[in-house]
C-alpha cells in the first residue's frame, strides 16, 4: 500500500510540480485523494476524509484495512516534498481513519 501511495504521489508531483508551501502540499494531497474516491472536508486546520473507499472491507477487517489505508496515504504524502502533509491514523465512527494536516517544515 505504501509503494502504491508513493507511486501516486510521485506521479502527481511530476505532473503538477513540487508544492511550494505546506498549504499547497496539503491542497495537492486533498485533490489527489478526491480523484481516488475519498471525500476530503476541511475541519479547522485538519482535513478529514468523510468516507472510506474501503468501507465494506473495513467492516470485517478494520485493523488491517485502516493500516493499509494509512500506509497508502502516507506513501502519497511523503512524495509531496519538501512540505509533506502529515497523515495520522485517527480512527473514528462515520469517516476514514486517516486525518491530514499541513506539514510543519
Amino acid at each position: 500500500a505504501a509503494r502504491e501511495g508513493s507511486t501516486i504521489g510521485r506521479k502527481v508531483a511530476e505532473e503538477k510540480g513540487q508544492p511550494e508551501s505546506p498549504q499547497a502540499a496539503l491542497r495537492l494531497a486533498v485533490e489527489t485523494l478526491a480523484q481516488h474516491g475519498y471525500e476530503p472536508r476541511e475541519d479547522d486546520a485538519r482535513v478529514l476524509l468523510v468516507n472510506c473507499p474501503f468501507h465494506r472491507l473495513a467492516q470485517a477487517h478494520r485493523q488491517l484495512v485502516c493500516g493499509m489505508n494509512h500506509a497508502l496515504i502516507s506513501g502519497l504524502t511523503a512524495e509531496l516534498k519538501p512540505h509533506c502533509p502529515s497523515a495520522d491514523l485517527e480512527p473514528a465512527n462515520g469517516r476514514c481513519c486517516v486525518v491530514l494536516t499541513a506539514g510543519t517544515r
